[in-house]
């Protein structure tokens, strides 16, 4: 009977996660039922799949990363209650709360993350909506 602890399994599940990213690399594209199998791999399965999974962005990236810039254009003081949300009314996280950053502020951001060559700049905001 196989454990959690077995070597047998660990390397089983290595060799599964290997082999799928072999396929994927041969032009292989994944299925929902793919999708479902990684997203509820048991947790001891991790590195295995990243592992696998940087096999294949090493082909197509090297180590080459992309820069997203992101400007908190508001922080905290959020009307809503998602629990997740560090900005949430219910949250106690102890972040930074502010209104509205000033055109300013939000185009030096802009600026500097075209100076950094940034592939994007996103303005985000903590609130239900735009008022």
């Amino acid at each position: 009977m196989s454990t959690a602890c077995d070597p047998s399994t660990e390397t089983s599940a290595a060799l599964k996660w290997h082999e799928l990213a072999d396929r994927v690399l041969n032009g292989y594209q994944l299925t929902a039922d793919d999708a479902l199998s990684l997203l509820t791999a048991p947790d001891d399965e991790l590195l295995d799949i990243m592992s696998a999974a940087y096999r294949i962005r090493r082909r197509y990236w090297a180590n080459r990363v992309q820069l997203y810039f992101l400007m908190n254009a508001k922080s905290g003081l959020c009307p809503e209650d998602c629990g997740y949300c560090s900005q949430s009314k219910i949250s106690d996280a102890e972040i930074p709360q502010y209104n509205i950053l000033s055109r300013d502020k939000l185009l030096a951001g802009a600026k500097l993350a075209a100076e950094r060559q940034s592939k994007s700049y996103c303005i985000v905001i903590s609130s239900r909506s735009p008022s």
